[in-house]
């Protein structure tokens, strides 16, 4: 602002969105202390070091990340280690992800495990088969561990559902996959609840726990999972029955006997879903978490501790 007057950042700095004054307003303007923080990055400006707003400076470049850093590069290009687009070192490739990953290959070339790769007729080379697609192409394998690029997002080895990479080998939702073969991990954590718990009328000192966790997802149905190994009450005073825990559609039913009276007792189980895969890495990211629960029988047999 001069002299009550309002100025538009654009007005002050061409190409900057967005901007900052930060003077003391009650003196008069100073237009050395106007800063600008923002530049039009869609027009192609991005902001300097010295908050100037500027043309991209890298070469071969396509899209910009920053004023002297690439996100994506011309054809023939690959974004190295320190934002630039070098020459993809890759034979045949015509367009590189990067300087390690080709994107499109020249004709008649075809990526193969993101190098360029000569298919012959038979569609017989590794990854491909037949029948042949309407543009020529051969079919991709789904489930050899590797990966078409121009029809698989992943491949894992296998044509299961819910692991992460489909039946189709396209990356499934809350899902990342990366690698060859795929190594593929959930992206969400799970949450549980106490749906109820009772006292147990027959056996004195045993109470039963049932949690329900959230979300149950296809991977429990597809593969073997240990279920045994998800809960574990926090408390000595709690003793897990033996065979007593039962699961079903992500509904868990735990009987413990106790050594004293818990009645109204805050007691925590740590739910530790990592834990209960066995050869599959698909939920050994998720984190373990804690359900704190207060000791109030629902059939109202107290759990009060009575001695034999």
């Amino acid at each position: 602002m001069s002299n009550s007057i309002c100025y538009l950042c654009s007005d002050l700095q061409s190409k900057c969105i967005s901007c900052d004054y930060p003077a003391d307003s009650s003196l008069p303007y100073d237009s050395t202390q106007f800063t600008c923080l923002d530049c039009n990055n869609t027009a192609g400006y991005f902001i300097n070091p010295s908050a100037v707003c500027v043309v991209c400076s890298v070469g071969n470049c396509t899209t910009c990340a920053t004023y002297n850093t690439c996100s994506i590069c011309n054809s023939g290009y690959g974004v190295n280690s320190s934002g630039l687009c070098s020459t993809c070192p890759i034979d045949n490739c015509a367009a590189c992800y990067n300087l390690t990953a080709c994107k499109t290959c020249q004709t008649p070339y075809v990526v193969l495990n993101y190098a360029c790769s000569l298919c012959p007729a038979s569609c017989t080379c590794g990854g491909y088969t037949f029948p042949r697609k309407s543009n020529g192409d051969c079919s991709a394998i789904c489930g050899d561990g590797i990966i078409i690029s121009a029809y698989e997002q992943c491949d894992d080895n296998n044509t299961l559902d819910g692991d992460g990479c489909s039946s189709s080998c396209q990356i499934e939702a809350n899902s990342s996959c990366s690698g060859l073969p795929s190594l593929c991990y959930l992206t969400i954590n799970f949450n549980a609840s106490l749906v109820s718990s009772y006292g147990v009328f027959a056996n004195c000192n045993e109470i039963v726990f049932n949690f329900q966790l959230t979300p149950y997802i296809l991977f429990f149905t597809t593969y073997a999972v240990n279920w045994s190994q998800l809960i574990e009450a926090q408390s000595a005073a709690l003793v897990l029955v033996p065979g007593s825990f039962t699961a079903s559609q992500g509904l868990f039913s735990l009987t413990y006997t106790y050594n004293q009276t818990i009645q109204r007792t805050n007691i925590n189980f740590t739910f530790t879903p990592s834990a209960i895969i066995g050869s599959s890495p698909y939920l050994s990211k998720t984190a373990p978490f804690n359900v704190t629960v207060k000791v109030d029988p629902s059939n109202d047999l107290a759990a009060v501790y009575c001695s034999a």
